[in-house]
């Protein structure tokens, strides 16, 4: 029999052992993330029916998101799982929380299409330049070489020298959407291509500028554009949007390639989405470490939903360190300016340890919707230190 003391028997024993001490399904998500098959049947399966929301949605209009990125780093799990709703927002908090998996869930079916779209911008764009050259439709210089040390400033003053080229946005456009229905025909039709052209022209013709849209395509000046959220900091002046370096893109880049950021259609208080996203990370030894609900819980209690709401994430496997994201609007719909705000800011992000959340309300039923924001969050204002 022979030796195993040669370097590369030792290290295929090893190999092989780690494999025999892991549970199949855990081991394969680790090493190969999910297959195209897998990744579509989730993405059908944990769905509910699909929602009304009255605004398009392409764009956050929080500008405090990245007040709460502190809590999230300090309270990391890395190699979990992430769940959250609404557009690019989430990019930002998956590469600061580093899931292994993550699970864009929103009631509007158009959402999971905007997902699928950006998807297939960041498989064909090797760095951020190729990103933002899709998205925009601006071509790059042949003899372009990009900088991987630049930051968001750099970025958009090098795109703002550059024409949009309606030419070359139709024909990546059309290149996108083809390999997006190559890639999830079991999930988009060929009748979406006008809904996805309608998400693709709003980047294409507003470029940085690009705003939140209410009800009947109306804005407001006080919502950020995707230059101001590109620019925006923390509490401690850090600039931590996923485009502002490289090392962030290529963590989304890499959880893409390998179909680890699942959008699906689901209601936070529906009887199916939530709790069906909970048993799969059972399956595969996952916990939750952060739940991003933007202001969605404004809703439900409106609804009378928040009961169901709350089951729902106590369904979920959690930990002590899990925590929930959510976004506040002072003064609007009548309630005041949060203790946690920021002036300048119109919206209050926070965080709060979702273990906590659902202990609290079981000691105390929260009395309303002010109620639930106002107590028992981690503040942003402790503890800030680099």
């Amino acid at each position: 029999m022979k030796s195993t003391n040669h370097p590369l028997a030792r290290l295929l024993a090893t190999v092989l052992l780690l494999c025999a001490c892991q549970p199949v399904g855990l081991f394969v998500l680790q090493a190969q993330g999910i297959s195209a098959e897998e990744f579509q049947r989730l993405s059908i399966e944990l769905s509910e029916p699909a929602g009304f929301f009255p605004s398009d949605n392409l764009l956050s209009n929080e500008t405090s998101f990245l007040h709460v990125v502190p809590k999230l780093q300090q309270f990391r799990t890395p190699d979990q799982a992430y769940v959250g709703v609404g557009p690019a927002q989430n990019f930002t908090y998956i590469a600061h929380s580093r899931p292994s998996l993550a699970f864009i869930v929103d009631i509007r079916s158009d959402n999971r299409l905007h997902h699928l779209y950006l998807k297939e911008l960041f498989l064909a764009a090797s760095n951020r330049w190729e990103y933002l050259s899709l998205l925009l439709g601006r071509p790059l210089p042949r003899d372009f070489k990009p900088d991987p040390r630049a930051g968001a400033l750099e970025l958009q003053d090098f795109f703002d020298r550059l024409q949009p080229s309606a030419a070359y946005f139709e024909s990546n456009f059309e290149r996108l959407w083809r390999a997006a229905l190559e890639r999830s025909p079991q999930i988009l039709e060929p009748r979406q291509r006008s809904h996805c052209l309608k998400i693709a022209l709003a980047f294409f013709s507003e470029g940085f500028e690009i705003r939140y849209r209410m009800p009947r395509g109306r804005t407001l000046s006080v919502f950020p554009t995707l230059r101001n959220l590109m620019n925006e900091t923390d509490l401690l002046g850090r600039k931590l949007h996923y485009l502002e370096s490289e090392e962030s893109y290529q963590i989304l880049r890499t959880l893409h390639e390998e179909n680890r950021i699942i959008p699906v259609v689901g209601d936070l208080a529906g009887p199916k989405t939530i709790r069906a996203i909970g048993n799969y990370l059972r399956e595969h030894d996952r916990i939750v470490s952060v739940f991003y609900a933007s202001n969605v819980e404004f809703y439900l209690h409106r609804q009378d939903a928040l009961k169901a709401y709350l089951s729902n994430l106590e369904s979920l496997p959690l930990s002590n360190q899990s925590l929930l994201i959510r976004s506040f609007f002072n003064f609007w719909y009548g309630f005041g300016r949060h203790p946690d705000a920021v002036d300048g800011y119109y919206v209050t992000s926070l965080a709060q340890k979702i273990e906590e959340l659902i202990r609290s309300h079981k000691k105390a039923p929260y009395e309303d919707y002010w109620d639930l924001v106002t107590r028992n969050y981690l503040s942003n204002h402790i503890a800030l230190e680099p």
